[in-house]
C-alpha cells in the first residue's frame, strides 16, 4: 500500500464516475502547502459534493491549463469557479492568469473564498487565523457525521492537523505537526549525513531498520501513526460522545486503515469547498 507521496509529480486521480449533462457541476481549486489541487463535482442538495475529476501540481508548477481545457470539452460548464487556500499568493496570480486563458470564455471567472463565507461557527482564540484548509475539512465532516455526533478529523499532509469538531457542528480547533513528507526534509536539511527520502515507498517499513533509509522510513512513519493515535486520544476526551474519525491528505489512507472504524475521504477541502455552490 502506498503511504507517502515523497514526490509530487503532476498526477491525475482516478475519475470516480461519468458525468450527466444534467447534473450541476463545480470547479474548485485549492491552494495547499505543497500542492495546488483542481477538482471538476458533482454538486448534490444536501450531501457531500463527489468527485468527478481531480488533478493535482506541485505549489511552483504551471497552472495546467490544457488539462483543464480538456475538461471543459468533455463536460458542461460548471456553475461555479471556487477557490481557496493557504497561498494567497498563488491563488491571486490563478485567478489574474484565468482572464487571458480560454477558459474565461467558456467557464465562470473563479471567485475567491475567504473563512466568513463559510458555514461554520469557528470557536477559537482568533478564528481569522486558522488555515482555511482546516475549516473546508470541517465543512465538509459536518455533511458525513451523524446528528450530535462529533467529529476528529485528520488531514495528513505536508502538516497533519487533527481538529476537533463539536456535536453541535462548530470547529474547536485542534492540533498541527510536521507531515511525513516534511519530517523527511527536517531531518536531511538539518542534518550533516542523513539522506533526502524522495522516492516514494510502498508498504509499512521494516522493523528494526536495518539501514539508515529504514531507520528514518520507520521513525517518520511509525512516529507519525503514534502521535495521531495520542492526539486522538486526548482529543477525544474532551468532547462529550464517540467521536467519528475522519482521515483526508496523501498520508490518510493509510493512517486510516490503522484505526478501526476510521473512514477516508480523498480531498476534503475540495469538497467543502464545492458544498458552498
Amino acid at each position: 500500500m502506498t503511504y507517502l507521496p515523497f514526490s509530487s509529480s503532476p498526477s491525475e486521480f482516478p475519475q470516480t464516475r461519468q458525468f450527466s449533462s444534467a447534473e450541476s457541476s463545480v470547479l474548485t481549486v485549492d491552494f495547499g502547502n505543497s500542492q495546488v489541487k483542481f477538482g471538476l463535482l458533482h454538486t448534490r442538495p444536501g450531501l457531500l459534493p463527489e468527485l468527478i475529476r481531480v488533478i493535482a501540481v506541485d505549489q511552483d508548477a504551471p497552472t495546467p491549463w490544457s488539462e483543464l481545457e480538456r475538461w471543459a470539452a468533455d463536460f458542461p460548464a460548471p456553475s461555479r469557479c471556487l477557490a481557496a487556500g493557504v497561498n494567497p499568493r498563488r491563488l491571486k496570480d490563478f485567478c489574474e492568469a484565468w482572464l487571458a486563458s480560454s477558459l474565461a470564455r467558456q467557464w465562470p471567472q473563479p471567485q475567491s473564498v475567504t473563512r466568513k463565507e463559510l458555514p461554520l461557527e469557528v470557536d477559537v482564540d482568533f478564528p481569522d487565523k486558522v488555515g482555511i484548509d482546516r475549516l473546508l475539512n470541517a465543512v465538509a465532516t459536518n455533511f458525513l457525521r451523524q446528528p450530535g455526533e462529533p467529529v476528529i478529523v485528520v488531514s495528513a499532509g505536508t502538516a497533519t492537523t487533527v481538529d476537533l469538531v463539536s456535536p453541535a457542528g462548530a470547529f474547536l480547533g485542534g492540533c498541527i505537526l510536521p507531515g511525513i513528507r516534511l519530517g523527511a526534509l527536517a531531518l536531511h536539511h538539518y542534518t550533516a549525513l542523513l539522506p533526502l527520502l524522495d522516492d516514494e515507498p510502498s508498504g509499512e517499513p521494516r522493523l528494526p531498520g536495518r539501514n539508515t533509509v529504514e531507520a528514518m522510513r520507520n521513525g517518520l512513519v511509525w512516529g507519525q501513526l503514534g502521535a495521531v493515535r495520542e492526539l486522538v486520544a486526548r482529543l477525544s476526551a474532551v468532547v462529550e460522545g464517540q467521536p467519528a474519525l475522519i482521515f483526508t491528505g496523501g498520508a490518510g489512507e493509510w493512517l486510516s486503515s490503522q484505526f478501526a472504524s476510521a473512514r477516508y475521504e480523498a480531498h476534503l477541502p475540495l469538497k467543502g469547498l464545492a458544498s458552498l455552490s
